[in-house]
Parts: structure tokens; sequence; C-alpha cells
């Protein structure tokens, strides 16, 4: 079964029902980072029978967007 992940900001008051979906659809997870605003990113692994419960936990956090952009091209390049 393909498992998919995704990166999810939670603001502290919002983790007690985020930690109740966790655990009602057991979608694994692990706490990767805080923010500047100090909300939790929060990375979850998922599978398709678990749509449901990413539905859940979407209601309560934000996708998380990192700032690095993999298509930026960092190579100095010399302007003639």
């Amino acid at each position: 079964m393909e498992e998919f992940e995704l990166k999810l900001q939670v603001k502290a008051k919002k983790m007690p029902d985020f930690a109740v979906a966790l655990m009602d659809f057991e979608i694994k997870n692990e706490i990767v980072g805080l923010t500047e605003d100090g909300d939790l990113i929060i990375q979850v692994e998922y599978d398709n029978d678990q749509q449901e419960g990413i539905g859940e936990l979407l209601k309560v956090s934000e996708i998380f967007e990192d700032d690095f952009d993999e298509e930026d091209n960092f190579d100095d390049e010399e302007e003639d």
C-alpha cells in the first residue's frame, strides 16, 4: 500500500483536537520542528485508507510550506 507524507502546522490550542484525530485514525506522526510563532510542525504518514483522518487533521491545522523551493537554482551565475 502506498504511503504519503505531509507536514502540518498546528497551533498549541488546537493540539488536543489534533491528537485525538491522530489516535482515532492511527496516523503515524513525528514532531519535526517549531515555527517562529511557536506552532508545532508535525510530519504525518498516511495511506489511502486514512484519507478521512487527514481531513480531520486539516480542520485543525494548516499544510506547512517550507521556505525552500527545490526548483530554485542556488548556483551563482556570472553575468558578462
